[in-house]
């Protein structure tokens, strides 16, 4: 049974705008991915967030936000050190947390994706699409005590298997998920390659972080010198995919000069090697549009 229908997008949200307008919230998931499909453990990101508000949604990580907020208390427009005590706080955050962020504007029916690399920031843009979930009849329990129902879908080159509740009348989820009748509290690809699960959710009152995180990866709020790339969602993608797998390429966009070797303290040079990376969108995607 499929329950949702591209051309009734308006009313689908429009069912949700008064629940929605009047409250905002912050929904917090992991979300584990493979950096290759042999591998058997997952990179673990737990601190996710999807914050909810006034129709717009914004998937990103908690720690890089505040990485990035301490930014701008300890740095200048020229990247100098103007505030010890918030420079030691940026210090002593783990740097290996995601950088990459999703934006969904359903009034414009806009969407975003954004990543941070040394010095330079990636956003690539393009028009909402909405799943067709097809429901499978499945229905559970879930460990936070959530009754919900499963459903499927071919979206963004891949296919997604949800589990959505209508405990919680949200048509939202992480990333660019949504579109189901309630909020999207689990989500897999086919492959098990990417995986998004619910840990819990919260009132948060006006205090969404969507026009600050859209600024900032915008470079209109932002401390040091950094410099802005504003696409098609298809050209970013594209672009954040060969700079993550492609070491000269990498090299020559970060203003690089290590020609894919580096050399440590006693002089001996080894070559560097990145590791493996699988885009969420797959490339497949763009090649069949």
């Amino acid at each position: 049974m499929t329950f949702c229908i591209r051309t009734i997008i308006t009313i689908v949200l429009a069912s949700f705008s008064i629940c929605v307008d009047a409250r905002n919230f912050r929904v917090s998931y992991s979300f584990l991915r493979k950096n290759d499909k042999a591998d058997e453990k997952y990179v673990a990101e737990m601190d996710m967030k999807l914050d909810i508000g006034s129709r717009k949604t914004v998937f990103y990580s908690e720690t890089t936000f505040l990485k990035d907020s301490l930014n701008l208390l300890a740095f200048d427009a020229n990247g100098s050190i103007i505030n010890d005590e918030e420079y030691k706080k940026r210090c002593a955050i783990y740097g290996g947390t995601t950088s990459e962020i999703a934006f969904i504007d359903y009034r414009t029916e806009k969407i975003s994706t954004g990543w941070q690399c040394p010095g330079i920031f990636i956003v690539g843009t393009s028009y909402l699409e909405q799943p067709l979930w097809e429901t499978t009849g499945e229905t559970k329990t879930t460990l936070k005590g959530y009754a919900a129902k499963k459903a499927e879908e071919e979206f963004m080159g891949r296919k997604w298997i949800i589990w959505y509740s209508e405990d919680l009348p949200l048509p939202y989820g992480p990333w660019l998920l949504w579109g189901a009748p309630g909020l999207i509290i689990k989500a897999q690809d086919s492959e098990g390659i990417f995986d998004f699960t619910f840990l819990g959710i919260e009132s948060i009152g006006e205090t969404s972080r969507y026009d600050f995180l859209q600024d900032y990866y915008k470079g209109k709020t932002c401390s040091g010198k950094h410099r802005y790339y504003d696409y098609s969602l298809e050209e970013a993608e594209k672009l954040h995919t060969r700079i993550m797998t492609d070491i000269d390429f990498q090299d020559k966009i970060l203003g690089f000069t290590s020609a894919g070797y580096i050399e440590d303290k006693k002089g001996t040079i080894s070559e560097i090697k990145l590791n493996p990376y699988i885009p969420i969108i797959p490339n497949v995607r763009w090649k069949n549009r």
